[in-house]
């Protein structure tokens, strides 16, 4: 199958080239510099270039090539990395769209799926106000460095070229009208292929709503997931049964008097169910995981990693925050860009379950739910539609009280600047 895919491009590249196209890159430099780790700052450039081949009136072709070089590294890190991000054919009329090949997946909030895959995609309207969309898509051809796919304890241990195999499809049904609902119902699912040796079958599904009244915009978003799931205990591998929880709720206020300002106002809140140490000391004390073999778990595991906190680094699973934001664009630019703009904005992080969370230097043995706060302030700066900079300064408070969730582990006042320069053709 991968050596089709390898020849098809072969075939299509040359069709974009000589069909009616658009080419577009970006370069953008970032560094981010900071105490946890003064003496090696992540500083890397990025590169990413694309082509938009229209095909026929209804027919159109696209792919797109990242790379990334570091610029400062551990010894034994591959200095550059490259990936083809997407690519494929898209049909469009004006009630069916249907995308072909490398596509992108993503849920309503962004923290349960968001990945490149290899599939397709349908979105089907069925009348003005109602639609349906579905899909599905293979992992197991992207780069495995590429990826941010959650991976089981077997996969986590591997050191493999690509991707874990996985096959994931979604269903979704969306209702729109002109008082300004959105309401929509969605199921997602995933499995692997590794059979009985390290079984996954998940499962979400859930329903989302928002609202436009006036100034204010309103969401809500709820996901149920379960099926089942593997623990590495003692060198054996045990099949558990999961049931998890995510809730999401943003509220926003766009004054319409300022609205050509940018200025908004934001405050969003994030549940997801965990498990407790408890469950697991009941059974064998002293182990490290928190499901007995053959047990069940209230984890709630996400498909895909999104990063939650600049300085926690903690995804979806056992953690719970609220948020709020401000911003606002004091200058415009020609043909109204934002010149000059503001986000100020501060996150409170909690644990859901007295049980272990992805972000590093937990102590195991505290029973604080408080993670600790986040304050990050970031000023843009663009003089042209194709040159820009961004300045982003991060301090992150974590509880290291003597009882406190990072006692002893991390630094009391955790900070980071991180600088991006971007340059669009």
């Amino acid at each position: 199958m991968k050596k089709i895919l390898i020849l098809s491009l072969f075939i299509l590249l040359p069709m974009a080239v000589f069909s009616e196209s658009r080419v577009y890159g970006t370069v953008e430099h970032y560094f981010n510099g900071g105490n946890r780790d003064a003496s090696n700052p992540y500083n890397f450039t990025s590169f990413e270039l694309g082509v938009d081949s229209d095909l026929s009136a209804d027919l159109s072709f696209h792919t797109m090539v990242e790379a990334e070089m570091t610029w400062v590294f551990d010894e034994g890190d591959s200095p550059a990395a490259a990936n083809l991000a997407l690519y494929g054919f898209r049909y469009h009329n004006s009630s069916l769209t249907v995308d072909l090949g490398r596509v992108n997946f993503q849920d309503s909030t962004g923290y349960i799926l968001d990945l490149n895959l290899d599939g397709m995609k349908i979105n089907y309207a069925l009348t003005d106000t109602l639609s349906l969309r579905g899909g599905a898509g293979y992992s197991g051809m992207t780069f495995d460095h590429a990826t941010d796919l959650v991976k089981t304890e077997n996969e986590s241990l591997e050191d493999d070229f690509l991707s874990p195999e996985r096959l994931i499809g979604f269903l979704k049904g969306t209702y729109r009208n002109e008082a300004g609902w959105e309401v929509n119902a969605h199921f997602l699912g995933q499995t692997n292929f590794n059979g009985s040796d390290d079984p996954l079958l998940l499962w979400y599904a859930g329903a989302y709503a928002s609202k436009a009244a006036g100034d204010f915009l309103m969401s809500l978003d709820y996901t149920y997931s379960g099926g089942k799931t593997s623990t590495v205990y003692l060198g054996d591998v045990y099949e558990n049964d999961m049931t998890g929880h995510l809730l999401y709720g943003e509220i926003g206020y766009y004054p319409n008097s300022l609205r050509n300002r940018g200025v908004r106002f934001v405050l969003s809140g994030l549940y997801t169910s965990g498990d407790s140490y408890d469950v697991r000391e009941e059974n064998s004390p002293g182990a490290v995981s928190t499901v007995e073999p053959d047990g069940k778990s209230s984890l709630f595991i996400p498909i895909s990693r999104t990063l939650i906190g600049s300085q926690l680094g903690e995804q979806a699973g056992n953690l719970a925050f609220g948020r709020i934001e401000g911003g606002f664009v004091p200058l415009k630019g020609r043909f109204d860009e934002n010149l000059v703009g503001f986000t100020l904005g501060s996150s409170v992080y909690m644990r859901t379950a007295n049980g272990p969370i992805q972000a590093y230097g937990l102590n195991s043995l505290s029973d604080s739910s408080y993670l600790g706060t986040e304050i990050n302030g970031e000023v843009i700066f663009r003089p042209f539609s194709d040159l820009g900079l961004s300045i982003d300064n991060q301090i992150f408070l974590p509880d290291t009280s003597s009882d406190g969730a990072f006692a002893g582990s991390r630094d009391d006042l955790e900070y980071a600047l991180e600088v991006v320069l971007s340059l669009s053709i």
